[in-house]
């Protein structure tokens, strides 16, 4: 990989780099929130506490819609400032290849935000998917606890198609006797 052309240098006190660099700051603390908050749902999934889980889900969503809100805004700065610096990626270009056109000591700062974001968004994939494997197995589990109730509360004790014993019809096994 080449190194990267810095002959068309922006400075550092541009507004769109210090827009840029608001951005950045502002999808950083919403990604260290939201990998909080995956801690959070993975103990609540590990506690089974539905109430705690869906709280967490509700603050993940709000998060995730502000996200996506600063991410629009930061396509049309990323693609204005492309455009200034003759990226040919347009509104794809990266962080670091617009940050490498940045006079000092902006440049420096922008590529540690760039960095820690990218970090940080790994560690919130990384805890999504322990979450994701602690759900599963959990609702594996369930489904094997109903399948052994199912198994006991069958009164046929008859398999589905499935080669499971199914719970069948409902059997009324009291007598209402105040009609």
């Amino acid at each position: 990989m080449s190194a990267p052309d810095r002959t068309s240098v922006v400075d550092a006190g541009d507004p769109l780099v210090e827009e840029l660099e608001t951005l950045m700051r502002d999808l950083l603390v919403r990604y260290e929130r939201l990998r909080t908050l995956a801690v959070d749902r993975l103990a609540a999934i590990r506690q089974s506490d539905g109430a705690r889980l869906a709280a967490v889900i509700g603050q993940e969503n709000e998060l995730v819609q502000e996200i996506a809100e600063i991410e629009k805004r930061r396509i049309g700065v990323v693609g204005r400032f492309a455009d200034r610096v003759g990226s040919p990626a347009k509104a794809q270009t990266t962080m670091s290849w617009l940050a490498e056109r940045v006079a000092e000591p902006v440049r420096g700062r922008l590529l540690g935000l760039a960095r820690t974001l990218r970090e940080t968004i790994g560690a919130v994939k990384r805890e999504n998917q322990v979450a994701r494997t602690a759900a599963e197995t959990l609702a594996q589990h369930m489904a094997g606890l109903m399948r052994t109730v199912a198994a006991h509360l069958n009164h046929a004790k008859t398999y589905g198609r499935a080669g499971t014993v199914d719970a069948g019809p409902a059997v009324v096994s009291a007598l209402d006797v105040t009609s």
